[in-house]
């Protein structure tokens, strides 16, 4: 039988307790915690990803030819560490998330010269180098039909 106190908020708590018992996580889990409990909707999941995940992900890509890897919604970097060990030295990763606190994060927590973290949304990145259209809305056009 489930004890009454086990709904999400008291396994919530236990999870974050067990997670920060680690120090050298502490940091990172109170701020995705905190973002968690703030934007619920914001975040994938309360859990970050396993190293498995990682590698089975990552495992795909052909990092011999990267010299550019934009990630959306990097977080607390979950990802962003992993992809930065495999990057090609001269190489660059750019990190882009909605969440102010994430980015001051990633700056002040990773010290790579080949990542540039950015406050932002996915949805209005450029769609194609030197592109102007958001690739959340169609292009504009003028009163005469051309863009």
């Amino acid at each position: 039988m489930v004890d009454s106190r086990q709904g999400p908020l008291f396994i919530l708590k236990d999870l974050i307790t067990s997670m920060l018992s680690k120090p050298s996580r502490s940091e990172e889990t109170l701020l995705f915690a905190k973002n968690f409990l703030q934007h619920p909707r914001m975040l994938g999941s309360l859990i970050p990803s396993s190293r498995f995940l990682i590698d089975r992900l990552l495992s795909r890509v052909d990092w011999k030819r990267a010299r550019t890897i934009v990630e959306y919604g990097p977080g607390v970097g979950t990802f962003t560490r992993p992809i930065l060990e495999r990057l090609a030295p001269d190489a660059t990763l750019i990190t882009i998330d909605t969440n102010a606190d994430f980015t001051a994060y990633l700056k002040a927590d990773i010290d790579d010269e080949r990542l540039i973290a950015v406050t932002g949304s996915a949805a209005y990145q450029r769609t194609r180098p030197g592109g102007t259209t958001p690739a959340s809305r169609p292009p504009r056009t003028s009163r005469s039909g051309c863009a």
